[in-house]
């Protein structure tokens, strides 16, 4: 190399060079630390992690059976010998998703993520939207509210109600920085009867309710919309509080049980926080006052290997969860296979609520 190549090589680079190279080293620091936090949050995810069969070709490959499962179980399914659970599941457990997009455009930055990722796994997937959209026209309604989001959530209930009662069994309403493990939510689902009134989250302290991300049985579909949406008395159409808030306190008079999603071990299955922070809860101020049990701190104390959602994830961060958690494996770490949950008795939802 001659002098002069050398000098040009070894110039100080002008400012707009200088500063694009800046932002090019905080995106990618940033995007490094989400990966980081991320690989800890599902660590206790992936060592036990045997594979998510998501579809009949992949099953086949499969070395065990659903006879596995059926044999640790205390009832019996009547389900093919060599069929997956996750398949099963799918069949068994008919899911009705939707998002209410709450910020400008995220339909257009993040709608297409999301049909690429978790929303695929859902039985059917829905945006209500304040306008019309041609890439999503199979998965789009547009509502006549604009502005007020109780009134969105209230328009939108009545329209599956009407539309789509009938054809499914639990219903999810979801927000627009959510990350949701459809396959553990069904398999949440699967120990409660959509005939029994139920609201499943997270469980918040002070005003008692779900924040976000939250299903509802179709039972509590029908109370929500026969009972309480036509009586202003115990469900305002003009809403005092936000309407996670409201929608809570709707369920409630009309006897729908909430139930705080937590496994066995007392561990979190639904986050509001970002990875960070459902990781070390403990850093959030507000932590004693807003969840209705507390939560076992620390990495891999805090969160159930069984994750179903966590919110305060956006754009390219939606394709991080989704790689780690379905593409990412640990070698020899793979777990044997497990039973089905047990079904639950709705005398015991009730004494676990009190």
């Amino acid at each position: 190399m001659d002098d002069e190549s050398t000098v040009q090589l070894l110039q100080k680079p002008d400012k707009k060079t200088d500063t694009k190279v800046r932002k090019f080293q905080q995106n990618r620091a940033a995007n490094a630390l989400f990966c980081g936090l991320i690989l800890g949050f599902i660590f206790s995810f992936l060592v036990g992690y045997s594979g998510v069969i998501e579809d009949a070709s992949v099953s086949k490959n499969i070395e065990y059976s659903i006879s596995d499962f059926i044999q640790k179980s205390n009832f019996s399914l009547d389900v093919p010998k060599d069929a997956n659970l996750a398949e099963y599941l799918k069949r068994e457990i008919r899911l009705f998703c939707f998002m209410l997009p709450m910020h400008k455009n995220s339909l257009n930055e993040r709608g297409e993520i999301f049909m690429n990722t978790w929303a695929k796994r859902c039985s059917k997937f829905i945006f209500f939207s304040d306008d019309e959209d041609d890439k999503f026209k199979d998965n789009i309604v547009v509502l006549t509210e604009k502005s007020n989001n109780w009134i969105k959530l209230r328009e939108a209930y009545s329209y599956i109600y009407k539309h789509y009662l009938n054809d499914f069994d639990w219903f999810l309403k979801t927000n627009d920085n959510t990350y949701m493990v459809i396959e553990n939510l069904r398999w949440l689902l699967f120990q409660y009867e959509p005939d029994w009134p139920l609201l499943i989250g997270q469980r918040f302290l002070v005003e008692d309710y779900m924040n976000g991300v939250y299903a509802i049985s179709k039972r509590s579909l029908t109370r929500v919309v026969e009972k309480a949406f036509t009586n202003n008395a115990i469900c305002k159409d003009t809403p005092e509080n936000d309407l996670d808030k409201e929608i809570s306190k709707c369920l409630q008079h009309v006897n729908v049980l909430q139930i705080d999603a937590l496994d066995d071990e007392g561990k979190g299955m639904f986050f509001q926080n970002n990875p960070e922070l459902a990781l070390f809860p403990e850093k959030s101020e507000e932590y004693d006052k807003w969840y209705w049990k507390k939560l076992k701190q620390g990495p891999n104390k805090c969160c159930s290997d069984r994750l179903i959602a966590i919110q305060n994830v956006w754009n390219t961060h939606l394709y991080y969860m989704e790689y780690f958690i379905y593409k990412v494996h640990a070698f020899g770490r793979h777990r044997l296979p497990e039973p089905l949950p047990r079904k639950k008795t709705l005398d015991e939802i009730v004494k676990e609520k009190f």
